[in-house]
């Protein structure tokens, strides 16, 4: 079962081949003392999901990246079509590839993922 993750996984400038009905965006940043998360669906070329979140301090990027691919596979889990996750964070891709990642967040999405084959990330 592990083995489907990475073909469902690209990184690199590599894209996902097709465009799907749902196209969703994430983001994760650290300016001075302010870290966030976020992601945005897009489908029919209107926005129509929105998700943000306000990190403590302490977190790091990485983190924050982490939380935003994480809560954008929780809710396109439950759409009933295919849907592509985009992300800017290669290493944030390279963790959900890698099972050798004991963090429960990385865990968490990863089993989301292995559970929905329609959910695909780049």
């Amino acid at each position: 079962m592990q083995s489907t993750l990475p073909g469902r996984i690209s990184h690199g400038g590599q894209v996902p081949s097709n465009r799907t009905p749902i196209e969703v965006y994430t983001d994760g940043s650290k300016i001075n003392d302010q870290t966030v998360s976020a992601f945005c669906a897009i489908a029919n070329k209107a926005i129509t999901k929105t998700w943000k979140a306000k990190l403590s301090p302490a977190n790091t990027v990485f983190q924050a990246e982490m939380l935003a691919l994480k809560a954008a596979i929780e809710w396109v889990n439950t759409a009933n079509e295919e849907v592509n996750i985009w992300s800017d964070s290669e290493s944030s891709l390279q963790a959900l590839k890698s099972f050798n990642v004991k963090s429960k967040i990385y865990q968490e999405a990863q089993m989301t993922l292995l559970e929905n084959s329609r959910i695909r990330l780049g």
